[in-house]
C-alpha cells in the first residue's frame, strides 16, 4: 500500500468544528486523514460544497477550537493499493455457461 499526498490549499475559516479550504482540483477521498504543512494531523476530509467549477472542501476537525491552523496549507493523505495485490477474476464466456447448463439437463 502506498500513500499519496495531495494539496488542499490554505485553511480559510473554521466554522462549527469544520475547517474550510478551496483546493485547485476536486479530491475524491472521503474520510481520508488531513494534516498541516508541519505534519500535524488535524482531522478527516469532509464533503465538497459550493460552485461546481471550483468547490470549497470541508475538513472535520479533531479539535474544534484550534484556530492556530488558519492560513496553513492542508494536505490530504490518500492510501492506494498497489496493482500487485489485486487478483484477476476468471472471465466467464457465454459459451461456457451454455455447456454447463447442458450438462445439468
Amino acid at each position: 500500500m502506498r500513500i499519496i499526498e495531495k494539496d488542499l490549499g490554505k485553511i480559510l475559516h473554521i466554522i462549527e468544528g469544520e475547517a474550510i479550504t478551496r483546493p485547485n482540483k476536486h479530491i475524491r477521498a472521503p474520510r481520508s486523514i488531513v494534516i498541516t504543512e508541519d505534519r500535524r494531523e488535524i482531522g478527516r476530509l469532509g464533503e465538497p460544497f459550493g460552485p461546481v467549477e471550483r468547490p470549497y472542501q470541508a475538513i472535520r476537525l479533531r479539535q474544534t477550537t484550534d484556530e492556530t491552523i488558519i492560513g496553513l496549507n492542508a494536505i490530504v493523505l490518500i492510501s492506494k493499493k498497489s496493482n500487485k495485490t489485486r487478483r484477476k477474476k476468471p472471465r466467464k464466456f457465454k459459451s461456457d455457461t451454455k455447456k454447463h447448463n447442458d450438462k445439468k439437463k
